[in-house]
């Protein structure tokens, strides 16, 4: 997600519903963008769109093994027989249980996986200090 000068955040599941919701807007219509069309457009077309498509983009034989895995049991996510709706339009970043990136788990349970996030933030913090000296 490279939109967060845009969205003021990266969070994915909130900007495919601020794109249907202004879709919806513009089309005067609040069933114009079905969320289908959007979930195809965050992954398929958005690996069309830049050259991977070989790779990744679908559930494929052959491509990278990159999957997002949503928890149903959670409150906000437990009903509904509408997937595609749920995931646009009720699911949060909390939602997600798992992350899998070329293979390699990068989110379970709900916690990151090899990142030590202590050490992280301490690294911004460092940098974001060093950036306001340099600027004074």
């Amino acid at each position: 997600m490279d939109t967060t000068a845009l969205t003021g955040n990266a969070h994915l599941l909130d900007t495919l519903k601020l794109l249907q919701n202004l879709a919806n807007a513009n089309a005067k219509d609040e069933f114009h963008m079905h969320p289908k069309e959007l979930l195809k457009m965050a992954t398929m077309n958005g690996a069309k769109n830049l050259g991977i498509e070989k790779e990744t983009g679908s559930i494929t034989p052959g491509k990278s093994a990159d999957l997002v895995l949503l928890k149903k049991s959670d409150i906000n996510f437990s009903t509904g027989n509408k997937p595609y709706h749920l995931v646009i339009e009720a699911a949060l970043p909390d939602n997600i249980n798992m992350v899998m990136a070329k293979g390699k788990i990068l989110k379970y349970d709900g916690k990151l996986t090899g990142i030590n996030a202590s050490n992280l933030i301490n690294q911004a913090k460092n940098r974001f200090a060093e950036m306001e000296k340099e600027i004074n």
